[in-house]
Formats: structure tokens, C-alpha cells, sequence
């Protein structure tokens, strides 16, 4: 027989970007994000034995956190105009908050979404070396349900989570909605990473 079609139905995007000069953003990042550690206090969220700063990312006047900031921007646009190019971005505003998070070994953050946002992302600071094992990893949860059959089959499509290391650099976008946690790092050296939320909403119009 021929086939006809084949769609992807509910298809859910992780975006990753490489973040240019990387290496000396993050020796920045380290300094100002240690110096803001020792500083505050920090907030329990889905972090466990990690620190997690508030959300006020870029309320901040650090330069190399002012960077970052721009380049989240940057990933926020660029995924909204990839997976949805025909959405007016002039004709709405962008709200963001971001934090920061410090995971020394044994850290890790529960499964949890962030409703009431469009996109959400993560850039990695630090990210120490491992040769195997899930040490460092994000792992997303399918968002469909249950899958429990179709998974026999074996298949991406019908896997039920996805799990990623990133490297020192990169930028993870993904939808909101989507569960995920992170891994405990098995590491002595500690990962930081740089995490946000982002939405668009409607431009009051003048009267």
C-alpha cells in the first residue's frame, strides 16, 4: 500500500542554542553568581540540598548577569519565532523572571512544571565532567498520559521522558507546561545554571 501522510500530532519542542563566547560569560557568571550565594539567603522551591536565589534575575546590575539576560531575551524570541511564526511578537509584551541555582553534590530539583508562562529555559554555568551514569542530566516526563503499551514498541515517539546533559553553554527552551526535574549531581564539583520563565502578553493599546 502507499502511504498518504504522516503527521505529527502534539508535537512537544526542546529547543537548545550555543551561547556565543561562552567560556568567558560563565567565568563572569561564576564569580558574580558565588559572590550572590554568600550574600543571600536563597529560597527552598523544587531544589533539594541546593541553593535557589529569588526570582529576580533581571532586576539585577551584575554585567555578566545583565549578559545573560540579554541572551535569554534572545532564546525567548527565537523560539517563539520558530514554533510560531505567524504570532505578532510587536504587538505584545515580554514578561521574564529568572533565578539561579547552585547544586553541590547530592543536589538535586523535583518534577515540576511553570504555569502561567509560555516558555521556560535553563543555560548552564558549570557542568561538571561525568563518564557515565545520570549525574547532571534534565529528564522530561511525556505530558500525554499513559503510554504504558506503546512503549513496548520502543520508539522516541512514544517514549515516556527524555533525558539531556547539556554542556557548559548551552541554552534549553522548552513549553511550560512540560514536568521535568533534574538529577542529582554526583559530582564534587557543584553545577550552576541559570534558570527563567517567559511569557507575552496582548500591548494595552493607547486610548
Amino acid at each position: 500500500m502507499k502511504l498518504q501522510a504522516c503527521q505529527n500530532l502534539f508535537p512537544t519542542p526542546v529547543l537548545s542554542f550555543s551561547v556565543p563566547e561562552a567560556e568567558t560569560l560563565n567565568a563572569q557568571l561564576e564569580q558574580e553568581i558565588r559572590a550572590i550565594r554568600d550574600a543571600e539567603d536563597g529560597v527552598t522551591r523544587t531544589n533539594r540540598n541546593g541553593w535557589h536565589s529569588d526570582g529576580g534575575l533581571f532586576q539585577r546590575d551584575e554585567p555578566g548577569i545583565a549578559a545573560l539576560c540579554a541572551h535569554i531575551r534572545d532564546s525567548f524570541v527565537a523560539a517563539t519565532r520558530l514554533i510560531a511564526p505567524g504570532f505578532d511578537i510587536d504587538a505584545h509584551d515580554a514578561r521574564l523572571q529568572g533565578w539561579i541555582n547552585v547544586s553541590p553534590q547530592g543536589a538535586y530539583n523535583t518534577p515540576h512544571s511553570h504555569p502561567r508562562h509560555q516558555w521556560s529555559g535553563c543555560y548552564y554555568v558549570t557542568q561538571p565532567e561525568v563518564e557515565e551514569g545520570q549525574s547532571g542530566m534534565i529528564e522530561f516526563l511525556d505530558p500525554r498520559g499513559s503510554l504504558s503499551d506503546a512503549t513496548l514498541l520502543r520508539a522516541q515517539a512514544f517514549s515516556h521522558s527524555f533525558r539531556i546533559r547539556p554542556e557548559q553553554g548551552t541554552m534549553l527552551v522548552f513549553p511550560s507546561f512540560l514536568q521535568h526535574w533534574v538529577h542529582p549531581n554526583q559530582q564534587p564539583q557543584e553545577r550552576i545554571t541559570v534558570a527563567w520563565n517567559g511569557r507575552f502578553k496582548p500591548r494595552k493599546k493607547n486610548p
